[in-house]
């Protein structure tokens, strides 16, 4: 899993099941049954995570550099995620998210996720 977290452009599913000595269904199932979901769906989350993330700590870059260093193959991908995982539109979220308690009180200007 820390594998998908760090490496999203390389996602390969076979590579990970053989990493596991898995077959590529049974590594999906064990996947799913410890962790909820399919490998593919935790790697768009994560790219997802990484895009939000690279906006919030780096506020001057534009939306369109962000989806192609985050892996998206355009503007209207990470648009798609956004709105699936967020309910919004990434600009959308990030002005909401500089109204975090967190934010204002200038708490969490050191924290870095994923």
């Amino acid at each position: 899993m820390s594998q998908l977290r760090v490496n999203i452009f390389g996602f390969d599913l076979a590579t990970m099941a053989d990493q596991a000595c898995l077959s590529v269904r049974q590594f999906e199932n064990r996947f799913v049954r410890q962790i909820g979901i399919t490998p593919k769906y935790f790697a768009r989350i994560c790219r997802f995570y990484q895009a939000y993330e690279m906006k919030e700590f780096n506020p001057d870059l534009d939306w369109l550099s962000i989806a192609l260093h985050t892996g998206y193959s355009d503007y209207q991908h990470l648009v798609k995620d956004f709105k699936q995982f967020a309910g919004t539109a990434p600009n959308t979220l990030i002005e909401q998210s500089t109204q975090n308690p967190e934010r204002r009180l200038n708490i969490a200007t050191g924290f870095r996720g994923v």
